[in-house]
């Protein structure tokens, strides 16, 4: 499997390094900008959306990770 995310220059943390990892951030923020701009719903279900976006992220990028 290709990786789609691999280390920071500076500082801790992962960041993208292929077109698959630019992409998986912007459907991330997409997600973000829908839920608190566009949708109408109650604030328990847009921090559940949220938390459960990020998670789907922080999943991503820890199986997609390329240590060096």
């Amino acid at each position: 499997m290709k990786r789609w995310f691999g280390p920071r220059k500076f500082g801790w943390g992962a960041r993208p390094v292929t077109w698959q990892g630019w992409l998986s951030v912007a459907v991330y923020v997409g997600l973000l900008v829908l839920v608190t701009r566009f949708l109408d719903i109650d604030t328990d279900a847009r921090w559940t959306a949220i938390g459960l976006s990020t998670g789907a992220l922080l999943a991503l990028v820890y199986f997609t990770y390329k240590k060096e």
